[in-house]
């Protein structure tokens, strides 16, 4: 294989982890953000469901940063 070819193929799969990553943050960010009225929906108090939204909110946070250093590359 050539080094044009090499570096395709890297740039091929980097814009594939980033458009994962993408997907994931997506995906993530519409749970967190349907935590609160869900919560509201099923009676339950803000404490109940307080872990679950730390949670969440923290695995948005590390796909922000994991997209970060994708980018970075």
């Amino acid at each position: 294989m050539s080094r044009q070819t090499v570096g395709e193929a890297l740039s091929g799969r980097l814009f594939a982890a980033e458009t994962a990553i993408d997907a994931a943050l997506t995906e993530a960010a519409s749970l967190v953000a349907m935590l609160p009225a869900a919560r509201a929906e099923a009676y339950l108090s803000a404490a109940t469901g307080q872990r679950a939204f730390d949670a969440a909110a923290a695995a948005v946070t590390s796909l922000t940063q994991a997209r970060a250093h994708m980018v970075a590359t």
